[in-house]
């Protein structure tokens, strides 16, 4: 067997019509969607991992009516995670009626979506598209100024139906200013000096649409990029477009970064197939974790969620034990890595081991309690 190796429209809040989503049922609730603590759904971040980070609940890390920030370099996993959350969302009723929409302002996202994330997710974001595409155009196009994304936003929020919008990325957006400038310079004429309305309206368009956000139990997605390579061992932070105003407004943040790559096979017939990815986490208002969390993204299935929840739980469970290989006697299982990776996914267990991942995880939370009382 192959080795494998890790080498920016003024309006008031009143504006907003609330409308309360469907609620899960039955199992889903068993599952624990519903945050009872913070009102409304928490929505899939795409990694079982990712979630309890951001909300102690292995079912999912974005509290509804938030907006999230997640920020990295190229290739290091921003758009994948983000899309297979999208897809667990797809699947599930519980999100049934929310509008599921992907901006991709870049224009460089090229997953075959039905392969890699199901005929669910895509049949989602095409009716988003639908919806969102203007009378008389033919098809759908992200929008290209802040201002702009910002009209649309409002638009939505006025509707009531909450939805979740992805943002890739904020960097891509431009200004009608800058685009202003841009044409004056193409004809010849002085363009003036460098402006930052970016900035400012990044700062006036996430204060305005937040409240909104909040009443519609919607979630805002927005990428950000960074023009240098994170280092993953001390996560310096970077200067990232729209100023300081997402560190303020955004209620979760995490930096991503590419630790090494997997490959199979030896010397010459070595391939990379996939790579080891770290999140740090510097902001979740939710429960004020700080700290990393690790999981590998494969070119074949994207991000292995089983795989990485294993790895936690053969360091913190009891009920996991890990040598050579890897084993759980309650659930009959043992084998090497990927070999137990595929049974739990040919026994439909992926449930019990989000189960035995947040047994795990609150044993790891448990072991940096300090064994004080809280004063109140």
């Amino acid at each position: 067997m192959p080795s494998e190796t890790t080498s920016e429209s003024v309006c008031s809040p009143q504006m907003f019509k609330r409308k309360t989503p469907t609620r899960p049922e039955g199992e889903n609730l068993e599952l624990g969607l519903e945050n009872t603590a913070g009102g409304g759904l928490l929505l899939p971040t795409g990694c079982s991992l990712l979630n309890l980070a951001l909300s102690n609940n292995v079912w999912g890390g974005y509290q509804s009516g938030r907006i999230a920030n997640p920020v990295g370099d190229s290739h290091a996993g921003k758009t994948i995670l983000t899309l297979t959350g999208l897809a667990e969302m797809a699947c599930n009723p519980a999100y049934d009626d929310y509008l599921l929409l992907f901006d991709d302002l870049e224009s460089a996202q090229s997953f075959d979506i039905e392969r890699m994330f199901g005929r669910k997710l895509l049949l989602r974001l095409q009716e988003a598209w639908e919806e969102e595409t203007p009378a008389g155009y033919d098809e759908y196009e992200p929008p290209d100024t802040i201002q702009e994304w910002y009209a649309r936003t409002l638009r939505r929020l006025q509707s009531g139906r909450p939805f979740v919008n992805v943002l890739d990325s904020f960097d891509a957006l431009s200004t009608t200013e800058e685009q202003k400038r841009s044409q004056e310079m193409a004809s010849g004429k002085e363009s003036g000096s460098y402006k930052m309305e970016k900035a400012r309206w990044a700062s006036e368009v996430l204060r305005v649409i937040s409240r909104g956000i909040s009443n519609t139990k919607s979630l805002v997605i927005i990428i950000s990029q960074t023009r240098d390579n994170i280092d993953p061992i001390g996560f310096q932070k970077k200067t990232r477009a729209g100023g300081r105003a997402l560190e303020f407004y955004a209620s979760y943040i995490f930096w991503l970064a590419k630790l090494s790559s997997i490959a199979r096979g030896e010397g010459v017939k070595k391939i990379k197939i996939g790579r080891n990815v770290q999140a740090k986490v510097t902001k979740t208002k939710t429960t004020g974790f700080e700290g990393d969390i690790r999981f590998p993204i494969y070119r074949q299935i994207g991000v292995d969620d089983i795989g990485a929840s294993l790895d936690f739980l053969a360091e913190w469970s009891p009920k996991w034990q890990k040598g050579k290989t890897i084993s759980c006697e309650e659930l009959n299982l043992s084998g090497y890595k990927m070999d137990v990776c595929r049974a739990i996914e040919e026994q439909n267990l992926q449930n019990n081991i989000k189960i035995h991942l947040q047994e795990a995880w609150d044993a790891y939370i448990q072991s940096a309690d300090l064994g004080r009382q809280r004063r109140f």
